[in-house]
């Protein structure tokens, strides 16, 4: 029987314990889920029947509140940090005229 070094990564199975169709592991947050399938196009060439191995990767970006934009005081970096979380968790909002109309976000009307 194979074990792992570490049992904390093992985040479950889809399927039967003795026969998963998927096992899913979990290491800092990002999954890995290997699909097993002995009839798929690569599965069935390989001694564990693994067909695919689907990797959950970070999103990292960098911010540069002094060069890309005009942000060099403590006011106009709270407010560019606090626009970057707006985009970031998806609340960043802005109404806007255009024609002589009012326009808003859907979560404003």
């Amino acid at each position: 029987m194979t074990r792992f070094l570490d049992p904390s990564v093992f985040a479950g199975h889809d399927g039967p314990a003795d026969s998963p169709s998927m096992i899913v592991l979990c290491h800092n947050q990002l999954h890995l889920l290997v699909m097993i399938d002995s009839n798929g196009a690569i599965g069935r060439d390989d001694a564990a029947g693994i067909n695919d191995i689907i990797v959950e990767s970070a999103l990292s970006s960098i911010m540069d509140c002094e060069d890309s934009i005009a942000a060099v005081d403590a006011e106009d970096k709270i407010l560019a940090y606090r626009n970057w979380m707006g985009l970031m968790d998806g609340t960043l909002t802005e109404a806007f005229e255009k024609g002589g109309a009012h326009h808003f976000p859907p979560a404003c009307r």
